[in-house]
């Protein structure tokens, strides 16, 4: 625990706006340190209790991705998402990441000048070069990314009574989104993931309408559609193994969990080698 209150000691220091902090944030020893511990958390949730440090490696998570919102650190928000949606698969904790992602689609995507580039593989850094902006590369990254996470993250609760509630905030922005995007690919992308959220929207609610149990039946409410989601049969869920398999041709996507070597996070009684002051006290994101 002393160790992660050491990562959000450093975080409140970036919010301080000092430069030297906040590279330190921005770097591959304090991001693998993030994953070390969401790694740990993912793997032990059920056997320990482990229930405060999740929510303080979500704290940590969500203010490094707030830290840096501009484009060139897509790459670093797009790990962040990611952590949470594992954590929150781990877990079966509710954690929102839409926010996040619905920022990314805000990157300036429906361009039509590009630039040509080199393929884009934005798991391999943690920075983007500016002239990769223009490039379509990074606009399909954006795109594709996006709906890839939406997804991961709507399959997770695809199955939960409350998901038409859920899925509601995010398909009005998503659909604003696409009224901007004049990119016919990205169109109908953007457009198959807000029709396959809307059928199992209504296949939730006509479920809903067939039980018996009203919403303060707590045992009732958490046995819903668990049939379901064992035979994994829902709509939704159809669509997110189809969308994942073509995600893991793409090679960022194969890159996600790949960090360079010789960066290593060593973590030794409350201190990070990247920063030689002592861990004490709460980080508070």
């Amino acid at each position: 625990m002393t160790c992660i209150l050491h990562l959000g000691k450093i975080l409140q220091k970036g919010w301080q706006t000092k430069k030297k902090v906040v590279k330190t944030i921005c770097s591959w020893q304090y991001i693998n340190c993030i994953d070390m511990w969401v790694t740990l958390i993912s793997a032990s949730i059920h056997d320990y209790d482990l229930q405060p440090l999740l929510y303080m490696i979500v704290q940590i998570i969500n203010g490094v991705a707030l830290l840096f919102p501009g484009p060139r650190y897509l790459p670093l928000r797009l790990r962040c998402i990611q952590w949470l949606n594992n954590l929150s698969g781990s877990s079966g904790v509710f954690i929102p990441i839409t926010s996040l992602v619905l920022d990314i689609l805000e990157y300036k995507i429906a361009k039509d000048s590009w630039k040509p580039g080199k393929v884009l593989q934005p798991m391999s850094t943690v920075k983007l070069p500016k002239h990769w902006l223009k490039s379509r590369g990074f606009q399909e990254e954006c795109v594709l990314s996006a709906i890839e996470l939406l997804s991961e993250h709507f399959a997770q609760w695809s199955y939960h009574i409350s998901f038409p509630e859920l899925a509601t905030a995010p398909l009005i922005h998503l659909k604003k989104v696409f009224e901007k995007i004049s990119t016919e690919s990205f169109r109908r992308v953007i457009k198959h993931f807000i029709d396959q959220v809307e059928i199992n929207i209504d296949f939730v609610q006509k479920k809903r309408e067939e039980v018996p149990f009203s919403p303060k039946d707590h045992q009732s409410v958490e046995s819903f559609l668990q049939v379901e989601k064992r035979n994994g049969n829902t709509p939704f869920t159809q669509y997110y193994k189809n969308i994942m398999s073509k995600a893991a041709s793409r090679n960022s996507i194969s890159d996600r969990k790949c960090y360079p070597r010789g960066s290593e996070c060593i973590l030794t009684l409350g201190y990070i080698n990247c920063s030689n002051e002592r861990a004490g006290g709460e980080g508070t994101v």
